[in-house]
């Protein structure tokens, strides 16, 4: 049984290497016919994006805001913020307060990424597709899914942004 699975260990392992090795000469493959792959850091553009930052600030400060609304009103009403001192019917309506206040919050939400997300995401987009075209990458990934190897295109994206 051991000799057997021992067998099996090594074919795989084999199976494992050669693999590798195909994916390896591939990829040399593609890399020396130009199809080059690139990346970028989305934190490091959005932070440099003012239309961006503006849509995420909106967004904060509205759920802030919305946040201490609801803490003020439901203190108000039932002079404490500890729920569990409440009885069952004064928990179910904190809990319908707590369901309109989420979806007013989702309404919102939806109304900052059309008016503001959607058009600083087509252009931060339209931005990645030129620099890639310009360097003649083919193929663009966030930074934090690169592990090594390619292009960092963010500072380019970032410039042709301003």
């Amino acid at each position: 049984m051991q000799k057997f699975l021992r067998t099996g260990l090594i074919i795989a392992s084999l199976a494992i290497i050669a693999f590798a090795a195909a994916v390896y000469v591939k990829t040399g493959q593609a890399t020396a016919e130009g199809e080059l792959v690139g990346f970028v850091d989305s934190e490091e553009i959005m932070a440099g994006y003012a239309p961006a930052r503006r849509a995420q600030e909106a967004w904060e400060l509205f759920e802030a805001q919305h946040q201490k609304q609801l803490e003020d009103t439901i203190f108000k009403k039932y002079n404490t913020m500890d729920l569990n001192t409440l009885d069952e019917a004064q928990q179910a309506e904190v809990r319908k307060m707590f369901d309109q206040a989420d979806q007013e919050l989702k309404d919102q939400f939806e109304k900052i990424r059309v008016q503001e997300w959607e058009p600083a995401r087509n252009k931060i987009q339209s931005a990645i597709d030129t620099v890639a075209k310009e360097k003649g990458v083919r193929v663009v990934l966030e930074k934090k899914a690169v592990l090594s190897g390619g292009v960092d295109m963010t500072a380019d994206v970032v410039a042709k942004l301003k």
